[in-house]
């Protein structure tokens, strides 16, 4: 019994906080989005622009240039592919960018008790829901609309959540490890590049040599765009294996950064 409460207090403790500051992060999170378009002609509007105009150069280059063609998916169903692929991405790279220099930027509140500081990293990937939500939507629809969707993109708001769960682990540590080592938020460039190019977004797996493979399977995020992927363009559920290592990743991730983060934070307080 007391291990099974551990393990359930160790699972249900960054929920916990969450939804005990749920009012005051959501205040905080539509005030940094504003803010990250503040001043911008366009203003929010650039939360769907970016992504669009991304997308629209990805897929030039890929379908059009390089004319890259995938086994049974047409051009539209391939351009479905990438934009289900995009849109993960975009999302988690943000996030990585915002949550590691999201406690440097406000180190006067690693020991506030109104706003405590393990929300910070949450509230920066907060901000980079909006092109991953109305985006999957968008796509969604037009799935709906094309046939190829069926009930599996009910499954949408699953895989979304947990990517935000697995992506909050991971800026939770990076959030730390940026308050002593520094070189890390140049670092993220470099490694949002590398994940660009080993994540299936322009091609699926088939494509890939065997010897590379490796490097696909080793890429957390590559689960969550197969499975975007899955649902929105073959109109199908994630396989067992996907699920099984996306509910895993998740949930480790997770609850491994937020403990770490609770236990550490205070210790790296002299160096913000």
């Amino acid at each position: 019994m007391n291990l099974a409460r551990k393990i359930g207090d160790f699972l249900l403790a960054p929920w916990q906080l969450v939804f005990q500051h749920r009012s005051i992060l959501t205040t905080t999170s539509l005030i940094e989005l504003r803010m990250m378009y503040a001043g911008s002609v366009l203003g929010l509007a650039w939360v769907i622009l970016a992504p669009l105009l991304l997308l629209a150069i990805y897929t030039l280059t890929y379908a059009y240039i390089f004319q890259v063609r995938v086994p049974g998916l047409t051009t539209a169903d391939y351009i479905a592919h990438v934009s289900a692929g995009l849109i993960a991405f975009l999302s988690f790279a943000g996030a990585l960018a915002g949550g590691s220099v999201s406690v440097i930027r406000n180190k006067q509140m690693l020991t506030s008790t109104v706003f405590p500081p393990e929300l910070l990293p949450v509230r920066a990937v907060i901000v980079t829901l909006p092109p991953l939500l109305v985006g999957g939507l968008v796509i969604a629809l037009g799935a709906i609309l094309y046939g190829s969707a069926g009930t599996s993109v009910l499954a949408l708001p699953v895989v979304m959540l947990l990517q935000f769960m697995f992506t909050c682990g991971i800026v939770w540590v990076l959030a730390l490890v940026t308050l002593v080592l520094r070189d890390i938020q140049h670092l993220i460039q470099y490694l949002v590049i590398i994940l660009l190019i080993v994540t299936p977004i322009g091609y699926v797996l088939e494509m890939v040599p065997p010897r590379l493979a490796l490097l696909t399977y080793l890429n957390p995020l590559a689960y969550f765009v197969l499975s975007y992927q899955e649902i929105l363009v073959r109109g199908a559920l994630p396989t067992g294996k996907l699920a099984t290592a996306m509910v895993l990743s998740s949930i480790l991730s997770f609850s491994g950064g937020f403990w770490l983060f609770q236990r550490a934070k205070l210790a790296f307080y002299d160096y913000a």
